[in-house]
């Protein structure tokens, strides 16, 4: 059986709905994701250039941004909120000595005074005493006023208190065991 020819007609209308499907699956598969990617990367350059910009702007106040770092460092040297040294094995000596003045002035027996290990936290590093002392409960309370009123800052941490009680204590004041660290902060000398 022979088929027969499509009238001029139909045979228009087929080949031009041939075309459009071609043109759409061309258009699909090849153009639009080229489109897409083009998008992609034009969006992804802009902001490149957005970064860029920002990293030139603070370039240019580079100095501006060291100044203010500088005067920033010695406004914390000059408000003597920090301990002062050398270095942090030198800033846990003076600590020592400090806290064994303290305790004198005020008759505070200091049982032990141990230096704690340099501790680095951000721009500054911890510097601390492990000190166990007996006192009375009067005597602690102006160690701890003269600690924390002190220049450079001193902080109390990890305290235990505990009462020293015996038979023949009816009458005289409670005697306390202290254990606590006693921390200041000091710039840290590390670039």
């Amino acid at each position: 059986m022979m088929m027969q020819g499509l009238s001029p007609r139909l045979s228009r209308a087929l080949a031009v709905s041939l075309l459009v499907a071609t043109a759409g699956g061309m258009w699909s598969f090849a153009i639009d994701p080229m489109i897409g990617a083009f998008q992609g990367t034009q969006a992804h350059i802009d902001e490149v250039a957005d970064r860029l910009e920002r990293f030139r702007r603070l370039g240019h106040n580079r100095a501006e941004l060291e100044r203010m770092a500088a005067e920033q460092r010695r406004t914390w040297e000059d408000s003597g909120i920090l301990l002062t040294a050398e270095t942090p094995v030198l800033a846990a000596a003076n600590l020592q000595k400090s806290v064994k003045d303290i305790a004198g002035r005020h008759q505070i027996a200091l049982r032990s005074v141990q230096p704690l290990a340099p501790s680095p936290e951000g721009q500054v590093v911890k510097i601390g005493v492990r000190v166990r002392l007996e006192t009375d409960a009067e005597s602690f309370q102006k160690l701890l006023y003269e600690l924390e009123s002190a220049s450079p800052y001193l902080f109390l941490d990890q305290v235990d208190i505990r009462a020293m009680l015996t038979g023949a204590q009816q009458r005289a004041p409670v005697r306390l065991d202290v254990q606590a660290d006693i921390v200041g902060y000091m710039r840290s000398t590390a670039k």
